[in-house]
């Protein structure tokens, strides 16, 4: 059973706003349970970009990299203009359900919990190339904070922004030495990984009405 949230808990915990309906008026609930997020992201990579790395050169560090366990914690590692985030294992997530008790719905959200707090996104799946795009509440409307992709290994990348990051043999994993660049771009250009392709995990019930 995955938490669900009341609507008067979104309404407090969504940054005080009305988030829980900003998504009905933009059409945006995500494509992936919360039963098949777990599936899609336990023991996998989520490689990204990160906000407007776009207008930044090749040279410039613009990657960011999360490692979900399947006991709910995470490993991240993320480099933007050439200051890295450091390495963390504190962090912890979960697939979580929101119900929206004014329009009578339900949708799920991913939650990460950090020391300085909660954060919550909808993901949007395509499961025929591993693409992954995730949206935050900004301001009281949802927008893109991160694109990318799925894959099962880590990017040798990590290990020459972040030198501690814990070795992939004690993650039970790989380590993808083909993707060196800390350009997201750069690196997809060098190895596209070994992208997680689960079309069956894209619903097409969400939300849930009620």
């Amino acid at each position: 059973m995955f938490p669900k949230f009341t609507n008067a808990a979104v309404m407090t915990a969504l940054l005080s706003l009305a988030a829980g309906h900003a998504d009905a008026k933009q059409g945006m609930y995500g494509n992936v349970t919360a039963k098949d997020m777990y599936t899609l992201l336990a023991g996998n990579v989520f490689v990204r970009q990160l906000e407007n790395a776009d207008k930044h050169s090749a040279e410039v560090m613009t990657l960011q990299v999360t490692l979900f366990k399947k006991d709910g914690t995470t490993f991240q590692c993320a480099a933007y203009d050439g200051y890295v985030d450091g390495v963390t294992g504190s962090a912890k997530w979960k697939p979580v359900i929101v119900d929206d008790e004014r329009d009578r719905e339900r949708y799920p959200l991913l939650e990460a919990t950090a020391i300085d707090g909660s954060s919550w996104a909808l993901l949007n799946y395509d499961g025929s190339t591993g693409d992954l795009d995730a949206f935050a509440v900004i301001r009281g409307r949802w927008k893109p904070t991160a694109t990318g992709h799925i894959q099962s290994d880590i990017p040798a990348a990590v290990y020459t922004m972040c030198p501690d990051f814990p070795s992939a043999e004690s993650l039970g994993t790989r380590v993808n030495t083909k993707q060196t660049s800390t350009n997201y771009r750069a690196m997809v250009a060098q190895d596209p990984g070994a992208r997680v392709l689960r079309p069956d995990l894209v619903s097409d019930n969400i939300p849930e009405r009620y």
